[in-house]
């Protein structure tokens, strides 16, 4: 298996400079631990126990970057972000989710997800792109996806549909082992972090 080049990591935020982070969890110590982590970075950052109370606040939602748990108490994350375009608040979101959550967000179009929000690069990764919108360059794109076989993109573009690794087993007619093996394969081709960065990629390339 090739080895991964390590990402640059982000460059450091300026609380002073830069729209704030709005983080909502229900988990009181990841909440504080992401908080922490944040707050190492530089950013500045509001933190809240549900995604009610982040609506009811008055502070200043013009700017800056939503991160939440998908699996939230009273309002779940796909709810925030319809609730979000209903108040006309028009902030990236990312949410924080498990990998059996991945076919229902890819399914409800949501672009930005963290699987593993632990891996702190990736979690800054995936901020800086809410910051600055879903653009990948042609020459991104084209890294990511020129090493892959015809049966690895069928594999993707059914990763991108929602479907589980069972699911395209029965489709493909292959064991899930065998989709699995592939799907490891797919992450280090494309260099993706994890299926939410995978997702972006294939929905900004055009074959």
């Amino acid at each position: 298996m090739a080895v991964k080049p390590a990402k640059q990591k982000p460059k450091q935020k300026s609380s002073k400079n830069e729209p704030p982070i709005f983080l909502i969890h229900d988990d009181d110590a990841q909440r504080k631990q992401f908080e922490a982590d944040l707050s190492r970075e530089g950013f500045q950052v509001h933190s809240y126990f549900t995604a009610r109370e982040f609506l009811l606040d008055r502070v200043d939602k013009n700017s800056g970057v939503i991160i939440s748990g998908y699996r939230l108490r009273e309002m779940n994350g796909i709810e925030l972000i319809e609730q979000l375009k209903s108040d006309r608040i028009k902030l990236p979101v990312v949410l924080l989710t498990g990998h059996a959550d991945v076919p229902k967000l890819v399914k409800a179009g949501v672009p930005n997800f963290i699987v593993n929000p632990s891996d702190v690069d990736a979690f800054l990764e995936a901020i800086d792109l809410a910051f600055e919108g879903e653009n990948f360059t042609e020459g991104e794109l084209h890294e990511a996806f020129k090493r892959l076989t015809d049966r690895e993109l069928q594999i993707v573009d059914a990763i991108c549909d929602g479907r589980s690794s069972r699911e395209i087993s029965v489709d493909l007619g292959i064991s899930t082992k065998t989709v699995e093996a592939h799907r490891a394969r797919i992450m280090d081709k494309t260099r993706s972090n994890d299926v939410g960065e995978l997702v972006r990629l294939r929905r900004a390339w055009k074959r």
